[in-house]
């Protein structure tokens, strides 16, 4: 996998509120942030940040819809089941096609040294961290149940070695 040069600055994108508030149906406006996203992503843009046009009346509900959609995409997609429940808003979020960013690998792929993100799934002395790697992963640090990490992941003499 081909990696971009990592980026020296942050990159911030402001939208307005009301970006999809004149798509009528849920569909569209799900295709439409996917759409977003997949801009967002090949333009390694860091931070989202969205503004009221009218600050009489900011449309609330658009932004929770487009909040909910890309964090949902961000995720990688083996952890989307155990993070995201069944939610009317994230109806027709299966249509949309993955973002192919640098944490999100093919699920059991370790050829070379890639970035991987994990889900803590127990605390405890040992943590264990889900990873999408066929099974579970135990680490010697302490961290919260629940809490998301990024794993440097390498393979090496037919054993797979990470880093949180």
């Amino acid at each position: 996998m081909f990696f971009s040069p990592r980026r020296l600055g942050r990159f911030d994108v402001l939208l307005p509120m009301s970006l999809f508030s004149e798509v009528p149906s849920l569909r569209e406006k799900t295709l439409k942030v996917g759409y977003l996203a997949r801009v967002l992503a090949t333009f390694r843009v860091s931070h989202v940040v969205f503004y009221a046009d009218d600050p009489d009346s900011p449309d609330l509900r658009n932004v929770s819809f487009l909040r909910e959609v890309l964090e949902y995409l961000c995720t990688a997609p083996y952890l989307r089941r155990r993070l995201y429940p069944i939610k009317p808003m994230l109806r027709y979020v299966g249509l949309l096609p993955p973002l192919n960013i640098p944490t999100h690998p093919e699920s059991g792929v370790v050829d070379e040294e890639h970035y991987r993100e994990g889900l803590v799934v127990a605390g405890g002395d040992a943590s264990v961290i889900e990873a999408g790697l066929g099974r579970p992963l135990r680490v010697g640090r302490r961290y919260a149940g629940g809490r998301r990490v990024i794993l440097k992941v390498r393979r090496r003499g037919g054993r797979v070695y990470f880093r949180v």
